[in-house]
């Protein structure tokens, strides 16, 4: 078991969670990396071992955000390089083994999102902390975010109320597999 990681329940605040699991050339997630490391609607950049060596997390408020920028990164890729994995994770749908060719379109995602509650910068950056590892002590967190330990704990408590943090689950670590 690796770290424990957060439940979050995204639409509660009208974002849409989609995750997309490629396997590029060293070339590709260079540009990746380059491209999108600092993108605001990028949750995570991650690589790995296995059927795909780069994952990319993204959080949007849209149908058409989410098709933007799967269409951008799909820009950074060449024919050599596949999609192995896409999915859509508020509506729990998945797509797999999806090629890189030269008019190969994203799969557009249709449902909908209700936003019930808006976050600021700073709560937005510690979901994005809890969902890389929640078992960060209050005390770190507040060293990353720069606030207080209380003020820490007064957004975890809030956010949990609100039911944008629905629980915690531990991770399994599959030896560099996902």
């Amino acid at each position: 078991f690796g770290s424990p990681y957060a439940v979050l329940n995204l639409s509660k605040i009208g974002l849409r969670y989609f995750r997309i699991c490629i396997l590029a050339s060293e070339d590709s997630k260079e540009k990746l990396l380059k491209n999108f490391i600092n993108h605001p609607n990028i949750g995570w950049v991650f690589s790995a071992e296995g059927w795909f060596n780069i994952a990319i997390g993204i959080w949007a408020q849209s149908n058409s955000e989410i098709n933007e920028i799967s269409t951008a990164i799909r820009k950074n890729l060449d024919s050599k390089d596949t999609i192995v994995y896409q999915s859509e994770l508020t509506s729990l749908h998945g797509f797999g083994n999806r090629p890189i060719k030269k008019n190969n379109k994203p799969m557009t995602i249709v449902d909908s999102v209700q936003c019930s509650f808006e976050l600021n910068h700073l709560e937005l950056d510690y979901l994005k902390v809890l969902t890389l590892d929640s078992s960060i002590p209050d005390k770190e967190m507040s060293e990353i975010l720069g606030v207080t330990e209380d003020s820490i704990v007064e957004m975890n408590h809030k956010l949990t109320k609100e039911g944008i943090i629905v629980g915690y689950q531990e991770r399994i670590n599959y030896s560099g597999f996902y």
